[in-house]
């Protein structure tokens, strides 16, 4: 995500290869646009969307991502704090009493080691690594209560979907980069 905008003048990559040491040409204001701008700018607008979901019946509130953030509407008001992938955790902190179903994601990228604390008491917690899922808990949350999820990351390798000749290092959901020259 970060490679489609140029770090220096904000404009927005046309074409991104899975080619290593590719090239980029970036839009440039009154110069080059084309439709991937708008693209490019409306993609970054979205990334908050599903940070959290919830249930037709709001009986169960979806944690999906890890990202700090508040929600605050009239059945759920939580605050995440997380310094997430810079660490491997987040915590989610109740802001209003209320009964319902928290459901945290257990990414398929978490390696051994997940868990999820209560107010400093680890749950027990049914989880597969490499196989994605929710952690269920249901209770009568208390203002005030904290919820800590311990998200370890493990270095893996994953083959490009199309071009089985290229390999990606990840590093938990973190594709791995390096700046290269012709050079190299």
């Amino acid at each position: 995500i970060m490679s489609t905008q140029d770090p220096e003048t904000g404009g927005y990559v046309y074409f991104t290869t899975l080619r290593p040491q590719g090239y980029k040409i970036y839009s440039q204001v009154n110069k080059g646009m084309w439709c991937c701008v708008g693209t490019g700018m409306e993609n970054h607008s979205k990334y908050g969307h599903f940070i959290y979901t919830h249930d037709d019946s709001n009986n169960t509130l979806y944690v999906n991502l890890f990202t700090a953030c508040k929600l605050l509407n009239d059945v759920y008001a939580l605050t995440q704090t997380t310094k997430f992938p810079y660490e491997e955790a987040t915590q989610l902190t109740i802001d209003k009493d209320c009964e319902y179903t928290i459901a945290i994601r257990h990414p398929f990228w978490a390696g051994s080691g997940y868990c999820v604390k209560i107010n400093g008491t680890e749950e027990t917690v049914s989880v597969t690594k490499g196989t994605a899922s929710y952690v269920k808990i249901t209770r009568n949350w208390k203002k005030g209560d904290v919820i800590d999820i311990a998200l370890p990351m493990d270095l893996r390798i994953e083959q490009c979907p199309l071009l089985k000749e290229y390999i990606a290092l990840k590093y938990g959901p973190i594709l791995l980069a390096a700046k290269t020259s012709n050079a190299d």
